[in-house]
């Protein structure tokens, strides 16, 4: 929390506060895939109630919205390929994996209060599975969002082993 200016450590209590309080939106997208992988099994109980706790809080749709576009929008002006190559970058152009995680990242904070179901997984596939379970959205859609991201990994993986960059033929 608090960025360079915060402390490495803090309490739960703590992080919860600065969650609850004054995290930035794109703060909440990451705890959307927030989960422990090894430590002292209290603990990490209460990081997983934490979370719950922080992604089912009402949530304001539009000023989400507009939290998650603008920072869309501030990462594609950074990491977004050159138009002039010719080439689909798979994670940073316009409908690759960012734009993917983005929106179930927003659909997440949005829904989780009326569907806490949502809160369960921290991947992208079976959160949107979970989203076309509740009807936040439309079946055939999460069939398209999934069997592209996961089309749009393994071209990025195998990209990585083969040591060339994570751009593909359009």
């Amino acid at each position: 929390p608090s960025g360079r200016s915060g402390l490495m450590v803090v309490s739960d209590e703590a992080l919860e506060k600065y969650l609850d309080e004054s995290a930035w939106t794109w703060e909440l997208q990451a705890f959307v895939r927030a989960r422990s992988i090894a430590g002292d099994q209290k603990l990490r109980d209460r990081l997983d109630d934490l979370r719950r706790a922080i992604l089912m809080k009402k949530r304001d749709a539009e000023v989400l919205k507009c939290d998650v576009v603008s920072m869309r929008n501030k990462m594609r002006l950074h990491v977004t390929s050159d138009a002039s190559d010719n080439l689909f970058g798979l994670k940073h152009d316009p409908g690759g994996i960012v734009d993917i995680e983005f929106m179930v990242q927003y659909a997440v904070l949005a829904y989780a209060e009326k569907y806490p179901e949502l809160t369960v997984y921290t991947d992208n596939i079976r959160q949107l599975d979970t989203l076309a379970e509740v009807g936040c959205i439309d079946e055939a859609d999460a069939g398209v969002l999934k069997a592209a991201y996961i089309t749009y990994r393994a071209l990025q993986h195998e990209a990585i082993l083969s040591g060339q960059a994570d751009s593909v033929d359009p």
